[in-house]
């Protein structure tokens, strides 16, 4: 791994094995809070569409993820519209997003999005790293797969991706594990998800993908 790049251990050190675990949770009950949706009123889920889904669990995620934010003690929050995001230390900057299965984030490529995959490397000990948190997305089943995490050197480049685990070991201790995924293959260009894409509200440009 290139040395001015963080390994997924130095990331979840940083975050913290905690909070880690709250965003795993927060994903998978995302999940449960989109059934709970589409069993309220399941005539109406047929005509979703997928930037609401995005949308939605992005929500959820968002919501469900606040208490662990509000109780991390290196955690700044920007929610503020068109914004949101959130610092670790002051090195890792975080956006909850959809992957899809070459790793690319979603989005509109304003110079601000653009700006902020960006991984800003200029000044050694002092680099700022983006990172994206979120889920992989099964677009032919149109379902999570499971919690993700990436480093970012653009919008359609991971430095790395891993699967986040969670696992409760016999003495009642959590286990955090993170599971490498394989290289990311190169992102296909659809122009119908691009278009949908500029039409999208996100955290920061592009809200909920």
């Amino acid at each position: 791994m290139n040395s001015t790049h963080p390994s997924p251990d130095d990331v979840i050190s940083t975050l913290g094995t905690e909070f880690v675990e709250a965003f795993i949770k927060a994903v998978e009950g995302s999940e449960a809070d989109f059934e709970d949706l589409r069993e309220y009123k399941p005539d109406w889920a047929v005509h979703y569409s997928s930037r609401f889904v995005a949308n939605f669990l992005h929500e959820r995620i968002w919501g469900r993820i606040q208490p662990a934010l509000d109780s991390h003690p290196n955690a700044e929050v920007t929610d503020k519209m068109p914004k949101r995001e959130f610092m670790i230390e002051g090195r890792y900057r975080v956006r909850v997003k959809r992957h899809d299965e070459s790793d690319a984030v979603k989005g509109y490529k304003t110079r601000g999005a653009n700006s902020f995959w960006s991984a800003d490397l200029t000044l050694p000990g002092m680099e700022v790293h983006p990172l994206s948190m979120g889920y992989r997305w099964d677009s032919e089943a149109e379902a999570v797969v499971y919690p993700l995490m990436t480093l970012r050197d653009g919008q359609d480049k991971a430095v790395w991706a891993v699967e986040l685990q969670a696992e409760v070991l016999e003495s009642g201790v959590t286990d955090i594990r993170h599971v490498a995924l394989d290289e990311p293959a190169m992102p296909e260009l659809n122009v119908s998800e691009e278009l949908e894409a500029e039409a999208e509200t996100d955290e920061g440009e592009e809200a909920g993908s």
